[in-house]
């Protein structure tokens, strides 16, 4: 199958979030089952061109059509795996140092540059004759590519066949702008419609989008349900309940061999199944890193150590969580520890919440990849209040490290955690379902109550280990995704 894969980050290229993640691996894990794969992303500022190997490619200035952009490429894939090759728009609407937006604020032509790279990307195809079976397109940035393929590119026989999947990273991202900048779209204007783009008198990106690709997608079977709900829907529910027969929900995988404790290069030493002794280790080198009191000492358990690795940002329940941690800490002999950083007011709170707590919490305002490690490593539990998440991929990173997941069940976490049962030993983790510090702080209390049951919180560790949520199974149901969305095509549509 020949794929192309539109998005407007990259890992490693590019990257504000998870978008690039997907974008990163799964064009490499299509690549590697033998499929022919080209990603078209932007050219960034930001992009180190020689660093990653890139080559100018669009000979003598630019591609006919392209408006004087350049191309460039690169590809992704190493160590004997196939490759998926990137091509790269570089025109000056990118020739920025960051992606969407400068010291806070979105670039106020956004709108714009994406529309001007979907239609690109389109005719970038073109110029290199790859004639895709199926275009995945990717969150607002290439929404519109399944809105131009049915309008400017109707009757271009290049891509009669092709079909289109829309994928929906996060909801709350929409692109919406002014209806006072749709010239710009280069759009019909009867295609600003409450049937088409237009959104409470603005235009929608995503939901053109949201009603021309042949099939949508997003990133979790449950998160697939809740947002074609009003409470989940953020204004497009109804577009969604539309629009239900051919939304699928696919969870996103981990790379394992990323998020592996046995291997020599931790800043610890390696454990496993097997031998876990490493992960004690962890836990102690962990608590000295933040410089707390590891409690230990006498016939009881050590104090569990309670881990957070997330953005401080509303979405992740950072609001629950320190309403929780101070009911918790109070009444518990529990430590705890949070890498991240975000909105100011929250770095405030956390930081106030270490005060507090002299010797039991400890809090590092940053993002740091080998501590992040360590804190997966280290930690007894591992919480994720979410209000909602797509998906989640630090409960399934936590689990890799044999560190038990305390979530709310919403989105990918209800969909990857499964409530453990001590009368069965069945489960993977704990969860909760309303969003509230009481909710969450009974269930830690619950999961505080088996870490004391040694025998019992050492078959649940187990239980988390051998959980396996891989790309290849993702790219398996992408290719059924794919192949669902070329018969759609060719028949015209659902």
């Amino acid at each position: 199958m020949k794929i192309a894969f539109f998005s407007s980050e990259v890992a490693p290229f590019s990257k504000t979030g998870g978008l690039a993640d997907v974008s990163g691996t799964l064009p490499q894990i299509l690549a590697a089952e033998g499929h022919e794969v080209v990603v078209v992303t932007p050219l960034y500022a930001c992009v180190d061109r020689t660093r990653h190997g890139l080559r100018h490619t669009s000979g003598r200035g630019e591609a006919p059509g392209l408006g004087g952009a350049e191309i460039w490429e690169g590809t992704l894939g190493a160590g004997g795996r196939s490759t998926a090759r990137v091509l790269f728009l570089s025109a000056a609407a990118f020739d920025r140092a960051n992606l969407y937006q400068e010291t806070g604020r979105d670039y106020p032509d956004n709108d714009v540059r994406f529309s001007y790279f979907s239609r690109a990307a389109l005719l970038l195809l073109k110029h290199v004759s790859f004639a895709p079976d199926v275009i995945h397109a990717n969150d607002w940035q290439t929404a519109l590519v399944p809105v131009y393929l049915k309008t400017h590119f109707l009757s271009d026989e290049f891509f009669s066949r092709c079909g289109t999947v829309l994928s929906i990273h996060n909801l709350a991202y929409q692109g919406v702008f002014e209806a006072d900048r749709w010239r710009a779209l280069g759009l019909p204007d009867r295609l600003f419609r409450m049937e088409a783009l237009e959104f409470y008198g603005k235009i929608n990106l995503l939901k053109g989008g949201l009603v021309f690709s042949d099939i949508l997608s997003t990133v979790s079977p449950r998160y697939a349900r809740e947002i074609q709900t009003q409470s989940n829907g953020a204004g497009l529910d109804g577009v969604l309940q539309s629009r239900a027969g051919t939304l699928v929900g696919i969870l996103n995988g981990i790379e394992y061999a990323d998020w592996d404790p046995s291997r020599d290069d931790n800043p610890f030493p390696p454990y496993g199944p097997e031998r876990m002794a490493g992960k004690s280790t962890a836990k102690k080198i962990l608590l000295e890193q933040f410089g707390l009191d590891s409690g230990a000492g006498g016939g009881d358990p050590a104090p569990a150590l309670l881990g957070s690795v997330t953005r401080l940002d509303p979405q992740k329940g950072c609001d629950i969580l320190l309403r929780g941690l101070f009911h918790i800490l109070p009444r518990t002999n529990a430590r705890f520890v949070m890498l991240g950083s975000g909105a100011r007011d929250l770095e405030a709170a956390f930081a106030n919440l270490a005060r507090q707590f002299p010797g039991r919490v400890g809090v590092a305002l940053k993002f740091d990849p080998k501590l992040a490690k360590l804190v997966y490593a280290g930690s007894d539990l591992f919480l994720m209040p979410s209000k909602y998440e797509p998906c989640g991929l630090g409960q399934m990173i936590a689990m890799a490290y044999g560190t038990v997941p305390v979530v709310r069940l919403t989105g990918g976490l209800a969909d990857t955690v499964r409530p453990y049962d001590e009368n069965s030993g069945k489960g993977n983790g704990f969860g909760f379902e309303s969003y509230t510090a009481e909710a969450l702080s009974r269930t830690v209390q619950r999961a505080l109550h088996i870490y004391r049951q040694k025998s019992l919180f050492s078959a649940l560790q187990q239980n988390a280990l051998r959980e396996r949520f891989t790309w290849g199974q993702a790219a398996r149901s992408y290719l059924d995704v794919y192949s669902r969305a070329i018969r759609i095509r060719a028949k015209g549509g659902e």
